[in-house]
């Protein structure tokens, strides 16, 4: 990533106090953790690609062991003072491309990745998740979703600029990427809708964004190792 906040990684975990983000993490929160309570397990190795600051940890910390896998070393060193005693024991530290990696071949149960695809090769992702995934492997990954008003905005704005935009997909772009790689959907959650106003009309207007979360800011999606190709 080359956003400036990616490169203070103070300034990325304080992004969280911000209404709007603050008003999404009670919206994802409780998604991740029923997630990871689901499909997470005891015997699991788990890959984080794109950890960051690895914030994501605590949702897998019962884990045999977590591959933590980021390109930016002040933000990997910065999540790493952060981790338990326990933690720091089972993650191992990645300073690599997500799209290449030194994970050995079929060695994860667990794939993991929030807030990666936006930035890289989606197929060159997904080729490298599906090298290091054993052959009933979970992938658990969440990406910007193409048709909230918000995303659609920013994409006009860079095309009328002629300027590069962050790559948002739909959900049917990124079920044909999985099936391509030998994963189907078992299942999909989107959430987050939201428009840009002042923060004090938050509260008044949550109920009503909550009733669009189908165009919400990202989407999580459950894939499982398929037998068809």
């Amino acid at each position: 990533m080359s956003t400036p906040a990616y490169n203070n990684p103070v300034a990325y975990d304080a992004r969280k106090a911000k209404p709007i983000e603050a008003y999404l993490e009670t919206l994802w929160k409780p998604i991740f953790a029923d997630i990871a309570k689901t499909y997470i397990h005891t015997s699991d190795v788990v890959a984080d690609f794109g950890c960051g600051t690895l914030a994501h940890i605590a949702l897998m910390s019962h884990v045999q062991k977590i591959y933590a896998v980021d390109a930016n070393k002040i933000m990997l060193e910065f999540g790493l003072q952060k981790l338990s005693a326990h933690d720091r024991a089972i993650v191992t530290p990645l300073c690599e491309s997500a799209t290449h990696t030194s994970i050995p071949s079929n060695s994860c149960s667990i794939i993991w990745s929030v807030g990666l695809t936006e930035y890289t090769d989606i197929d060159q992702l997904f080729k490298e998740m599906t090298r290091v995934a054993t052959p009933m492997a979970t992938l658990l990954i969440q990406f910007p979703n193409k048709y909230n008003i918000v995303h659609m905005a920013i994409q006009l704005a860079h095309f009328l600029r002629g300027t590069a935009s962050k790559k948002y997909r739909s959900i049917s772009e990124m079920r044909r990427i999985a099936h391509r790689y030998g994963w189907r959907v078992e299942k999909a959650v989107t959430t987050g809708f939201y428009t840009p106003l002042p923060a004090i009309l938050i509260p008044i207007l949550d109920p009503m964004w909550r009733l669009f979360s189908s165009f919400g800011n990202n989407t999580f999606l459950v894939l499982q190792k398929s037998t068809e190709r």
